[in-house]
């Protein structure tokens, strides 16, 4: 193939405003002063909430050219209903959201226990300085579907179906957004435990080359089955799939 010319836009621009990208930047989010201090930037003494829930309206509001955050999720949720349903309405109570995270760096704390362990938190750097999402930004878009959008809690999904979610993680954030599905690998204390179903997941990639050494068909996660709206929330950023 020939290679991609440089700035050259490949397919075409989806979303409420297509093509639009939100960058939101706060200098007053994050006091953290390094690993060098010996504490840890997620922290709610590091990083401050109330900015971030101010930065995360903003990007609602940008995205969707709103002047309200209720306004602006109207808008998201009714183009997602139009191209997906051909309907247009908002979001209807009782569908259900699921929101992607990443516990990658999990493996620092004891499945267990869900507690931090030496292994991960004594090395050089150590897991939790690079850990996967930030709380706040969590805390931040949960209260804006559940506050702003309406949305009920029980109606939420979130987690990393894969792995474990550690208490330094879920003791920051349920607290402050109860009666969410907090979703894992490993159930109990809280989490609700991944479990998958029969609908087969079939790969992009029809080279069955590239699947050698795998012996079962992988599957859909039971709850994406009945799931309305997808959101991948990407490490200390949100993609919105809507």
């Amino acid at each position: 193939a020939n290679p991609q010319p440089v700035n050259e836009l490949i397919g075409s621009a989806k979303g409420i405003n297509p093509g639009r990208v939100v960058w939101i930047h706060d200098a007053n989010a994050t006091d953290w002063a390094g690993p060098i201090s010996g504490e840890y930037w997620f922290e709610h003494e590091q990083t401050d909430q109330a900015v971030v829930s101010k930065m995360m309206s903003r990007t609602i509001r940008a995205l969707a050219g709103e002047s309200t955050d209720e306004a602006a999720w109207d808008a998201i949720f009714r183009h997602f209903n139009q191209n997906h349903k051909g309907e247009d309405v908002g979001y209807t109570p009782g569908e259900k959201i699921a929101i992607k995270i990443n516990h990658t760096l999990s493996f620092g704390s004891d499945p267990c226990t869900m507690d931090k362990t030496d292994a991960g938190w004594h090395q050089d750097p150590p897991f939790v300085d690079c850990i996967d999402n930030s709380p706040q930004l969590t805390i931040a878009l949960l209260k804006q579907l559940t506050e702003k959008a309406g949305i009920d809690p029980c109606d939420i999904a979130i987690g990393d179906p894969g792995r474990i979610m550690p208490n330094y993680w879920y003791n920051m954030v349920e607290p402050n957004c109860p009666n969410i599905v907090y979703l894992a690998r490993v159930g109990g204390m809280g989490r609700t435990q991944s479990q998958w179903s029969s609908v087969q997941l079939h790969w992009s990639d029809p080279c069955s080359a590239h699947l050698v050494g795998v012996m079962e068909q992988d599957h859909i996660l039971k709850l994406w089955v009945r799931i309305n709206i997808y959101v991948y929330f990407l490490y200390r950023a949100i993609l919105l799939y809507l």
